[in-house]
């Protein structure tokens, strides 16, 4: 008998562009500040490549055996959005923001096979993202 040992690594690579349609309220707060909200559908196009590397070694001194597998998708998923920001007007064409997104826009299963009866799975998932932001705006 001989024994081998095997390195599985797996890495996504990809991008994902957001598409937002929906109304803004402006609420003015005082002379400084502004809350905006806005809320509506939204759609999000991903693209993905899902990557396994095998790399089997063996004890014998055979040389390495080292396999690539790809599988590239790509999706449309439809979602929602939430955007809440309440800004600080410094004069009338600048000043700061900070706020918070909610947005949710399902997600997808994606598997690659590396022989009979061997798969890797993984998901891609944008059914629940938040996030906190803040900077600067300067209008023109």
């Amino acid at each position: 008998p001989t024994f081998t040992t095997s390195v599985n690594r797996y890495f996504i690579e990809g991008a994902y562009y957001t598409l937002r349609v929906g109304p803004t309220i402006m609420v003015p707060m005082g002379q400084h500040f502004m809350l905006t909200a806005s809320v509506g559908p939204d759609l999000v196009y991903s693209g993905s490549v899902y990557n396994v590397l095998e790399d089997l070694a063996y004890a014998t001194g055979e040389p390495d055996l080292v396999q690539l597998y790809q599988k590239q998708n790509t999706r449309l998923l439809p979602g929602y959005y939430v955007d809440v920001n309440l800004r600080y007007e410094l004069t009338d064409t600048a000043g700061f923001y900070v706020g918070g997104i909610y947005q949710g826009s399902g997600s997808y299963s994606q598997s690659v096979s590396s022989g009979p009866g061997t798969s890797y799975a993984t998901r891609i998932d944008f059914q629940a993202e938040e996030g906190v932001k803040g900077g600067l705006t300067v209008r023109f």
